[in-house]
């Protein structure tokens, strides 16, 4: 099979066609065609646009006096496509490349920088020159993530509460049939009515005066709590209201909370809500929790709360709060090992590094604790040769939802020769995306597949077991240091200032580095 420089590809072909000119069958074929694409920065919509006009400038030559419909019965175009590329046929000018997408980076690049000069401006001049220093160490500081930096270094540590809306902050039980059926109009009006309950307004006096930040984590919709909050003079440091695909009880609203309030550690937080769903989504995001219990209509609710800490007024909380030792900042020494050069741009910047300090060893790609890394030899399981970690991660994951046929696909795709590099760790993620996804089986099984692929892979892998067993990491919990994963990692790059502050600024749960560290330590 042709190596992917040999690729003959032809914008006017579908990627399927594409695939069968050179040979290719399959996925994995449509899938090598689609990384030739992806690689050589191809924009297929762009293509077609071209063709569409430069086909229209060719008719008008010999048919100078066409008109737009006589176009349309002469050439393979609708109508409607031929009125939307007659005026720029008729010049020389350039098709212009997809002004939507491009408009929308600009706006969203604008944004960022919007957000990232605000953020700055808030900062004392000590951390800048803090981080001016740090940005000339071993390990670079991406640019990108200087807001979740800044979130676990900003200068001088506070304690907060993160607070449930209804029944906690506020008596909303006015307007529930409204709400319950999304007559949003209606509900606003009964905003009058809501009742901020005996103490709360002493209590976030007392943490303004005490530098306690205050936010409000909620299902309930953005803009009723804002509104709610406004209309009862009452001041907070930031809200995260009900989200589509982020609903109690998720960590990742504790994190976006914390990600808001900047600069606090989660164990100077606590939690406090009425529902058993704030105290799972605590307990998930790793915070204390305290039950609310003086307006709970809920019995069942009640009788779990009190299975842990909980409070029968608002004004208790101001106690809290003061018996809540504050957690510092600590110093921090590290110790970077390079085990491979950066071998091109798109790479991250902590590319082919491990940074370890007393109690961590963190790494992301280029080395062979990565799941993206090639095995060498290949891993045998299950009468199949898998390449990666990754491989044999997916063809479990497939086996265990009872997607046979993809399960082979994955080892298809994992031993074909022509796809290299990151192109057939994509290829094998995507075909593990196409199993029929059972969400109970996953999160029951997901850390046990983890565990047989490492395994395996320990077995198989002499650099994999010689990194993971090195002396220099010996009693120390690995993490995988990746920016987009907060479940296998936890969800940030590799800076000193997190290898320092631990799990309390950790994005993610770091569940492929405790397997790796389970695998280390049942080896020993």
């Amino acid at each position: 099979m042709e190596s992917i420089d040999n690729i003959k590809y032809n914008p006017k072909l579908s990627i399927e066609q594409n695939a069968k000119l050179n040979g290719l069958s399959g996925d994995s074929g449509k899938e090598r065609i689609r990384y030739y694409i992806r690689a050589n920065g191809i924009d297929r919509r762009q293509a077609k646009k071209v063709e569409i006009v430069n086909a229209i400038r060719k008719y008008l030559k010999k048919h100078p006096d066409a008109t737009k419909l006589g176009a349309s019965k002469d050439l393979p175009y609708g109508i409607n496509t031929i009125r939307n590329y007659w005026d720029i046929a008729q010049t020389d000018g350039e098709v212009e490349q997809n002004p939507n997408k491009a408009r929308k980076r600009e706006r969203l690049a604008q944004e960022q920088e919007r957000r990232r000069i605000e953020f700055l401006d808030s900062l004392p001049i000590e951390y800048i020159k803090e981080y001016l220093i740090h940005r000339e160490s071993s390990i670079s500081i991406a640019p990108t993530k200087i807001d979740q930096i800044v979130e676990a270094t900003s200068t001088g540590q506070c304690k907060a509460l993160i607070l449930d809306f209804d029944k906690t902050l506020f008596n909303t039980s006015f307007g529930t049939e409204a709400r319950e059926d999304k007559n949003w109009d209606k509900v606003y009006t009964y905003i009058p009515q809501f009742e901020l309950y005996d103490g709360w307004r002493e209590v976030l006096k007392w943490c303004k005066e005490n530098n306690v930040k205050v936010a409000i984590v909620s299902g309930a919709k953005t803009e009723l709590i804002n509104r709610t909050l406004e209309y009862h003079n009452v001041e907070v440091d930031a809200v995260v209201g009900y989200q589509l695909y982020q609903q109690k009880p998720s960590r990742r609203l504790v994190n976006q909370a914390l990600k808001k309030l900047g600069g606090v550690l989660r164990k100077n937080v606590i939690s406090i809500g009425d529902h058993i769903l704030d105290k799972q989504m605590s307990k998930n995001g790793r915070v204390r929790f305290v039950g609310a219990i003086w307006d709970n209509e809920h019995p069942e609710h009640v009788e779990e709360l009190k299975k842990g800490q909980t409070i029968s007024s608002p004004k208790e909380v101001i106690e809290l709060l003061k018996e809540m030792e504050l957690t510092e900042l600590p110093t921090n020494n590290y110790n970077v090992v390079k085990y491979n050069e950066r071998t091109s741009k798109s790479q991250s910047p902590y590319y082919g590094e491990i940074a370890y300090n007393d109690s961590y060893v963190y790494f992301y790609q280029g080395v062979s604790l990565s799941n993206w890394s090639t095995s060498v030899p290949a891993i045998p399981y299950d009468g199949h040769k898998f390449n990666s970690s990754e491989a044999l991660f997916m063809y479990l994951k497939c086996k265990g939802f009872g997607s046979e046929k993809i399960a082979e696909k994955i080892v298809e795709a994992d031993n074909d020769d022509s796809l290299q590099g990151n192109a057939k760790f994509d290829a094998v993620k995507q075909l593990g995306r196409k199993a029929k996804f059972n969400k109970a089986i996953y999160f029951e099984k997901r850390e046990e597949w983890m565990y047989i692929a490492l395994n395996a892979k320990y077995e198989a892998d002499e650099e994999f077991r010689k990194t993971l067993m090195d002396e220099r990491y010996k009693g120390k919990t690995f993490v995988e240091a990746a920016d987009a994963d907060d479940i296998w990692g936890i969800g940030t790059y590799i800076t000193d200032e997190v290898m320092a502050f631990n799990e309390d600024v950790w994005m993610g749960t770091n569940l492929l580095g405790k397997t790796l560290t389970r695998v280390r330590d049942e080896h020993l």
